[in-house]
């Protein structure tokens, strides 16, 4: 009955709170008024969390090109060295890709192929979101400085 009493009073503090500080949210809970502080983002901030948010949920990604790659055997009776109608065996697909500065290959599977363009795919969709939050973060410290930054903000 005494915490009954007491929500006139309470409301009124929310609604002056509430007026003084829009950007601070109240929850009621068991009849007490609990404030929860709520940072209301720069358009440079949400902009710059969009981004992350895309990069982290962007999947498997690999760099790299493939080509296709059609051989020849050392079986003399091989229908590869036919003289009229050679027919090479394959084909054989190879991711290139350069990573930490050192070149490598791949093979990669037939049945694999589909999955390795849509990783590719995603690792230019990468290279242009990456740009895009470098770019975010230099117009965020010309417009606040550096003493706004936080380490891994």
């Amino acid at each position: 009955m005494l915490l009954l009493g007491c929500i006139p009073i309470l409301w009124v503090i929310f609604v002056e709170n509430f007026l003084a500080h829009p950007y601070i949210f109240f929850d009621f809970t068991d009849s007490f008024i609990t404030a929860i502080g709520v940072h209301t983002m720069s358009k440079e901030e949400s902009h710059i969390k969009k981004l992350k948010e895309k990069i982290f949920n962007m999947g498997f990604f690999l760099p790299g090109s493939i080509s296709t790659q059609w051989n020849v055997c050392g079986n003399p009776s091989c229908r590869c060295k036919n003289t009229k109608n050679p027919q090479k065996h394959g084909p054989y697909y190879q991711l290139s890709f350069t990573a930490a500065g050192k070149s490598s290959t791949m093979f990669i599977k037939k049945e694999d192929l589909a999955t390795i363009k849509d990783s590719l795919k995603r690792y230019e969709q990468f290279k242009n979101l990456n740009k895009e939050l470098v770019l975010a973060y230099v117009q965020w410290a010309r417009k606040h400085g550096f003493k706004n930054t936080k380490g891994g903000k």
